[in-house]
């Protein structure tokens, strides 16, 4: 049996974007899960997944780093890991390096977005120089899409014989049949958010932080909030990185904004909103983006990589510019004030999501990746 280490610097991510990958892959080899806290995941997993908790900071910590670095290359030498595949720029920077001195044979790394997309002088030159060591020191290499593809290759990233996207893009897919629009269901869960059906949601998912563009999206909508007081309502949802809910409960108080964690029951969301919003900086493959099309929900979103390869503006949604509160008010206003326009968008979203995006499609591609590449069942 073939020994796989699936390395991320953020243990959620093997069970939100690599469940059924993993599913897969472990019955017929070893799989090792590599990262913070992995083992506090157990419950979600066969019991013959193994892990291995190895703390990787998302933030540069020379020291911390080069310790789990270490770390990370005895373990592969000890275990005889035959591939890795890191997902994450952290984690996929040290087990790059890890796993080049450590001789594996194999080494994948997914890119999801730049960090340095948005970054100016030498942060820029920094972090896209270590895009640079993970792409060369990786034998193969992939993204979440078919724009991020591009830009990695223009930007001399890495060379175009060596990425590549599987299916049309997206790390995992999407279950159409989860993440679907029932009325009844919605009618129901509007009731438990005190929402009647005069009421407007517009909803964001995920990580609470200015880099998606949260502070655009808050001012944006006080704006049209003041003009339509009682009927419109935001709804924020995901982890709290910078303490910023309590940020936004003083200075955005009385504006009808409910903030809540990340949720298992994120369908509750979806089924009661009207619009979805993701406003951000930098972005791979939007999962969030996904589920909400998939939910027959309009979408507003910046026209950076990653978004632009699920929304076509004027068909399922409209593209705003990156950090303009302006653009980001004038389409909101036109969602809010055209209810036809949002079922038309909607529907096309959810059309567009069958075609090219279902999570069985994604996991027949991801297999034949690696036994096409790897010779893995």
């Amino acid at each position: 049996m073939k020994k796989i280490c699936l390395v991320t610097t953020y243990n959620k991510t093997f069970y939100l974007f690599f469940y059924e990958y993993i599913k897969k892959l472990s019955k017929n080899n070893i799989v090792y899960l590599v990262g913070t806290d992995v083992s506090k995941i157990k419950k979600f997993f066969p019991k013959k997944i193994k892990y291995y908790d190895l703390k990787i900071n998302r933030r540069i910590s020379p020291l911390d780093d080069l310790f789990s670095l270490l770390k990370l290359f005895f373990f592969i030498k000890k275990e005889k890991i035959y591939l890795t595949h890191s997902i994450m720029p952290k984690s996929g920077l040290i087990c790059a390096i890890a796993a080049y001195l450590a001789k594996v044979k194999y080494r994948v790394h997914t890119f999801t977005g730049q960090v340095w997309y948005q970054k100016k002088n030498f942060q820029k030159i920094l972090l896209s120089f270590f895009d640079i060591v993970i792409s060369n020191l990786n034998s193969h290499i992939l993204c979440d899409s078919k724009s991020q593809k591009k830009f990695l290759i223009k930007n001399k990233i890495v060379s175009n014989y060596k990425i590549n996207v599987l299916s049309n893009g997206s790390i995992s897919g999407i279950d159409t049949n989860r993440f679907k629009k029932k009325i009844f269901i919605r009618t129901k869960i509007r009731k438990k958010f005190n929402l009647t059906n005069e009421d407007t949601v517009v909803l964001f998912v995920g990580r609470m932080n200015y880099e998606k563009g949260i502070q655009e999206l808050l001012e944006a909508y006080k704006q049209l909030k003041i003009k339509y007081k009682n009927n419109l309502y935001l709804f924020l949802v995901g982890d709290d990185e910078i303490n910023l809910k309590q940020k936004i409960k003083q200075k955005f108080k009385n504006l009808s904004i409910k903030l809540f964690s990340n949720s298992k029951n994120i369908y509750d969301f979806y089924i009661a909103s009207d619009i979805y919003c993701l406003p951000s900086y930098r972005e791979g493959f939007s999962n969030s983006v996904l589920e909400a099309a998939s939910m027959e929900l309009p979408i507003i979103g910046t026209n950076i990589n990653g978004i632009i390869d699920i929304i076509k503006n004027k068909k399922n949604g409209l593209l705003v510019n990156v950090k303009s509160k302006l653009d980001l008010e004038n389409c909101l206003l036109k969602l809010i004030l055209d209810k036809k326009l949002r079922i038309k968008y909607g529907k096309n979203a959810r059309k567009d999501i069958i075609t090219k995006f279902k999570k069985k499609i994604l996991i027949k591609s991801f297999m034949n990746y690696y036994k096409k590449n790897f010779y893995i069942n």
